[in-house]
């Protein structure tokens, strides 16, 4: 099996594993933790210590680095994306993303849907979907457009939200982020994706994904995304430039 192969059984390893396990909360705080992304991790640190990964490996659920095999690649993992909502029973919008560095280029991205068998990834130069080519189709965006978006609970980032309003195209919104939405606007689901809040590099796997089929990444800020995992940087992924734009100026 080649490396990319790898990578792929090694998350749909990990999605088994976590369907099996119990889904109860081991820490609370704002990104609560549970016993899925702890079996989600530990089945994806085991799986690149057997297969010889070589990596230096990031996740929202370990509180240091950890070097594997020499540290080859920096590998960004969230291992439950979205673990409040599977806690509740709701997988529409949960997944087990992850990003693949090389010299702080991105070498693959992938995102693993816990509600069906969807596996977006991207290689250097493409975009995929169940191992078949997408392309995201900027010419196909208008209105209303399909936009979705999320901030942290809190009152002064709520109070950003209201700012969407002033977007000046017509649009329907959808309260919700994280790595599956931005993927889905790869395969033309979506016309945007917002993360108003800044967010880890781990929340962005679904935007390298989609910046491979052709989509427009860049930060509220009108930035390129750093690829640094240990930056925290807000993030709007669209097919339409006009649409980026809009939200930019209203949220920035």
């Amino acid at each position: 099996m080649n490396e990319l192969g790898i990578f792929k059984k090694i998350l749909r390893d990990a999605k088994k594993a976590l369907l099996q396990s119990k889904n109860e909360v081991v820490v609370k705080r704002e990104n609560v933790q549970t016993q899925a992304d702890l079996v989600s991790q530990t089945n994806i640190i085991n799986s690149l210590k057997e297969n010889n990964i070589s990596c230096t490996l990031y996740s929202e659920e370990l509180d240091a680095p950890l070097e594997l095999n020499g540290g080859k690649y920096e590998i960004v993992l969230d291992p439950l994306d979205g673990s409040f909502l599977y806690l509740h029973g709701i997988s529409a919008a949960t997944s087990i993303a992850m990003i693949v560095l090389e010299e702080r280029k991105v070498k693959y991205a992938f995102v693993q849907s816990m509600a069906d068998d969807s596996l977006y990834h991207c290689d250097e130069i493409f975009a995929y979907l169940n191992g078949k080519k997408i392309t995201c189709n900027i010419g196909s965006a208008s209105e209303p457009y399909f936009i979705s978006g999320y901030a942290a609970p809190k009152k002064e980032i709520l109070q950003r939200v209201s700012a969407i309003a002033k977007i000046p195209s017509d649009f329907y919104f959808l309260n919700g982020g994280g790595s599956l939405y931005s993927a889905l606007v790869s395969s033309n689901n979506f016309d945007a994706a917002m993360e108003i809040a800044p967010a880890p590099l781990h929340e962005f796997a679904g935007a390298m994904i989609a910046q491979r089929a052709g989509a427009f990444v860049e930060t509220l800020e009108g930035t390129p995304v750093l690829l640094d995992p240990l930056a925290e940087q807000t993030l709007v992924v669209t097919r339409s430039e006009k649409l980026l734009r809009e939200i930019q100026g209203a949220l920035r």
